[in-house]
């Protein structure tokens, strides 16, 4: 497999950036003194910039998908040197609704920029570089808490505010094809309406989704609060979960030969985030997450592939369209589950969070098992 030492900068970069600050996000407002509802909002950020998968989707019938992306990228790693000096909850939490709309550019886009500049090699490219980012990120991730525990916060955002402004620099430089498809653009209302094997798609992600979102509000508030791991313990598992999820990403490549094989791999990872939930609910010590976390990476590596690969190989949509679809069917449900999960997490307890999000991904993997075979026919 081929590809330009440039473009693979990228996605290193992505995952630097990602290690040295967003996966620390939620861990430092807890730090700062957030509420459980202020950690709600932060774990729904990243989805809420979901919401506007569709505009960004819109925006590269005006001008290129590598210069929409990296117009948002430019700004995103302004905000993000803007975070690295807040010192209070409220202000931080503001920052990063705005830092995640404008990254959620990157997953609307960036596999659409990838199916023009490697076309037929667009899905192997993807899962290639999607490798590189993650294994940038455990690279990283595992130190940027004993560097936060030396100088704080605002170097390592500092730093990763540099490395997200080179990826958009490569972005900008980049020369993507433009499309030789007759392929039209088409709203994420009308493929719905039109396709019922992608509707039965978008319920059974919308159910698992919401169980999965539901417990992240009580992650940090286990780690920092309850369980009173350092930032470098929770990096290392950070970095844990990333190398699962890198192996699952290299056996998902190797595995799906054809679009009908997503059904055995949704089907795993669905059944991994089940055990990496039961084991935080009923297990909750540094030991067994480190378990928790190589389950929730082969989860994570999974759901992830599966889009990314439905998006791509579908041929009766454009990428762009398909990553909008789902990207902003997350966003909906990442403005509630989160806050959902914060509020049980408020009234009864963490434990309670992680089992009534468990009940709901088994009716999810209950409805799938159901449908998911005819959907995936060969």
């Amino acid at each position: 497999m081929t590809f330009k030492k440039s473009d693979a900068v990228v996605p290193i970069n992505i995952g630097l950036t990602q290690g040295l600050s967003s996966a620390f996000f939620a861990v430092i407002a807890a730090r700062l003194g957030a509420t459980p509802l202020l950690i709600g909002i932060i774990s729904s950020s990243p989805y809420l910039g979901n919401i506007f998968a569709p505009f960004w989707s819109y925006l590269t019938e005006k001008i290129t998908i590598n210069k929409a992306l990296s117009i948002a990228i430019f700004v995103a790693s302004i905000i993000l040197s803007a975070l690295s000096f807040m010192k209070t909850p409220l202000p931080f939490s503001f920052l990063v609704i705005a830092y995640f709309i404008l990254f959620g550019a990157w997953d609307v886009l960036y596999p659409a920029l990838i199916d023009l500049l490697y076309l037929d090699l667009a899905v192997n490219v993807m899962a290639r570089f999607d490798e590189f980012r993650s294994t940038s990120y455990t690279l990283i991730v595992a130190f940027s808490g004993l560097i936060m525990g030396f100088w704080g916060y605002k170097t390592t955002f500092l730093m990763a505010s540099a490395t997200l402004l080179i990826s958009g620099i490569i972005i900008l430089r980049s020369n993507p094809k433009p499309y030789s498809t007759d392929l039209e653009k088409t709203n994420v209302i009308t493929i719905i309406k039109e396709d019922s094997n992608i509707m039965r798609l978008v319920l059974i992600f919308m159910v698992a989704g919401t169980g999965m979102l539901m417990i992240l509000p009580a992650i940090p508030i286990l780690e920092v609060n309850i369980l009173n791991l350092s930032n470098a313990k929770i990096g290392v598992l950070l970095a844990i979960n990333n190398v699962s999820y890198i192996l699952g990403m290299e056996i998902w490549s190797r595995y799906v030969k054809n679009i009908s094989r997503l059904y055995a791999t949704f089907t795993i990872g669905i059944a991994s985030i089940i055990g990496m939930a039961l084991i935080y609910a009923l297990f909750p010590n540094y030991l067994t997450m480190i378990v928790a976390n190589i389950f929730c990476g082969i989860g994570e590596s999974s759901i992830s592939f599966f889009w990314q690969t439905f998006s791509i190989s579908n041929p009766d949509y454009r990428t762009e369209d398909l990553s909008s679809l789902h990207l902003f069917t997350c966003g909906i449900r990442g403005i509630y589950a989160p806050l959902l999960g914060a509020l049980i997490v408020s009234v009864f307890n963490v434990k309670a969070d992680f089992l009534l999000s468990i009940a709901i991904i088994l009716i999810s993997l209950y409805l799938f098992l159901l449908k998911g075979r005819d959907i995936f026919a060969a």
